[in-house]
């Protein structure tokens, strides 16, 4: 329905309720005046509030309110002053796949309660994730629920991020034309704000002074914010934090990419898990395999397969994986920087804050604080029971700057102390378990691991198994089988660590060969892996006797 037809359309449900403009202004609650100026089409577009009470009062069935709201939302858009320029959204990825439960829980987040206040998501996620896709295609989706749609850059991740005053003054004369008045005034903003069914996007947030200057006090309008960073003070706000796609989402997207004679389904697996399931890594393999027609899937693979040349080969044109790492990299301290380089020397999938602090050389308190600032600039992930998790393309780019920063010999030196930590510590945890008083020297309060309950050793224990199993065999390969056997003998004596032993990569290898006295102390020999990735022993079959 046009917008010149809501004035009629008002007057024929009012005729056909046989009430007139006095009585419609008695259930409505809207003056006579604003209802006459309606019919007349001298107010195009009333606000919506006033026309769900119009049509509340008018007894309208569901079409008919539809018609009339609409009527209503398309003469807002039309009679709003023309301003100087718009802020509108980016174009939206036609291929953009999967996050199905993340764009629902967007969606009802963003819808505003009666009472509440406006309402504001915030979509945090490490580089690369897919935030401003997400935001873009949200937006996209509730594009019939608002009356108008607001995108701004905010250019957080760059060294000049938009400041707090020119946020409101962009939005203020987006909203009111370039001739508003008192376009940096924060108040302006809010009044604009007040009564309109506005989404306000604000992409790549740097903090929360950037937020706060645009968000309404009241009313219907609603605020999507992405970003880098937790933004940890604001309040009142639906926090959503990205994941990486699901393997299954990963190939789905790589299919409606690539044309289907350059791959076969096992190869795009493949290809997914060396791109971490990542959305841009993903996106740029597609578009170089995309526009080489004579490259197979399999081949880029491979190349991807050569860890340092990775992150080289995932850049296509503008869009670079280690580009955009480098963004969030860049905003850190040296202190920040050199712990995050160093956590790429971990073994295992996820480091506690204690090996965290001997890879650094700092204090554990210092340490925390450092691990908060990567945990918030979501180049660190916090996962269970206070650990450390840095994803496959983040390591990369971590030992990349590693290497460029360091020496190898000042990178090999920092690996020797983490291991002779480790070694200590799982000494330590061990003498923790021992039957009846675990004694002198279990507890040291001085280091930056606290054991101080037999739960503790044997939870540092397994969760640092990955570590301490690669410590072990560098140190045996290194020639020191005395350590080796040492460490071997005293867990040998706690058969209910036994699970934790296959945690290691290459928990297999740790007794090398030249650490035979250490290979004794398993009672049940060296294990390897069998084809489904198990662990197994070794059996050692007694010759058969001649019959």
């Amino acid at each position: 329905m046009d917008t010149e037809a809501l004035g009629p359309a008002v007057r024929r449900f009012r005729l056909a309720a046989d009430l007139t403009l006095e009585r419609l202004s008695e259930l409505s609650g809207v003056s006579d005046r604003a209802l006459s100026d309606i019919e007349r089409g001298a107010a195009l577009g009333p606000q919506h509030r006033t026309m769900v009470a119009v049509v509340d009062a008018l007894g309208l069935d569901d079409e008919d309110r539809a018609l009339v709201l609409r009527a209503a939302r398309e003469g807002r858009r039309r009679s709003r002053p023309e301003p100087g320029w718009r802020l509108p959204l980016p174009r939206g990825a036609a291929d953009f796949t999967g996050r199905e439960a993340e764009l629902a829980r967007v969606a009802a987040a963003l819808r505003a309660r009666p009472g509440a206040p406006p309402p504001v998501v915030l979509v945090t996620g490490p580089p690369g994730y897919g935030k401003t896709s997400l935001a873009v295609r949200a937006a996209q989706h509730l594009q019939a629920e608002f009356d108008d749609l607001l995108f701004l850059d905010l250019a957080g991740t760059t060294p000049d991020a938009t400041t707090p005053r020119a946020v409101v003054a962009r939005l203020v004369r987006a909203l009111g034309g370039t001739g508003a008045r008192a376009a940096d005034d924060p108040a302006r903003l809010r009044a604009l704000l007040g009564h309109r069914r506005v989404l306000v996007v604000l992409d790549d947030a740097r903090d929360e002074a950037q937020v706060r200057a645009a968000l309404p006090a009241d009313g219907p309008a609603a605020v999507l914010v992405t970003s880098r960073r937790h933004l940890e003070g604001l309040e009142d706000v639906v926090r959503l934090d990205l994941e990486r796609l699901r393997p299954a989402d990963s190939r789905a997207l790589l299919e409606r990419i690539v044309p289907r004679h350059q791959a076969s389904r096992a190869d795009l697996a493949r290809l997914a898990a060396l791109c971490d399931d990542v959305p841009l890594a993903l996106r740029i393999a597609a578009n170089r395999l995309a526009s080489r027609p004579t490259w197979t899937v399999d081949g880029l693979a491979e190349r991807l397969a050569v860890a340092d040349r990775r992150l080289d080969a995932l850049a296509a044109g503008d869009l670079s994986v280690r580009a955009a790492i480098a963004l969030s990299f860049d905003q850190l301290g040296p202190a920040a920087q050199r712990l995050f380089r160093r956590l790429a020397l971990a073994d295992g999938l996820d480091v506690g804050a204690g090996l965290a602090a001997t890879l650094a050389e700092e204090s554990l308190r210092t340490t925390e604080e450092l691990l908060d600032e990567l945990v918030s600039l979501s180049l660190v992930r916090a996962v269970e029971r206070d650990r450390y998790a840095l994803h496959d393309l983040l390591r990369l780019y971590a030992l990349g700057e590693l290497a460029a920063a360091e020496t190898a010999q000042e990178s090999a030196a920092a690996r020797r102390r983490a291991d002779a930590w480790l070694l200590r510590t799982t000494a330590r945890a061990a003498r923790w378990l021992e039957p009846g008083d675990p004694g002198e020297g279990a507890a040291d309060p001085g280091d930056v691991a606290v054991l101080a309950t037999r739960e503790e050793a044997r939870a540092w224990l397994v969760d640092e198994a990955p570590s301490w199993f690669a410590a072990l065999r560098r140190v045996a390969r290194g020639g020191d089988p005395a350590t080796v056997v040492e460490v071997a003998r005293t867990l040998h004596r706690f058969p209910g660590l036994r699970h934790a032993w296959g945690r290691g990569p290459g928990a297999a290898r740790v007794l090398d060969d030249r650490a035979t006295p250490a290979r004794a102390a398993d009672d049940g020999g060296p294990r390897r892996r069998d084809d489904g990735g198990r662990v197994r022993r070794r059996v050692r079959r007694r010759p058969r006797q001649p019959r």
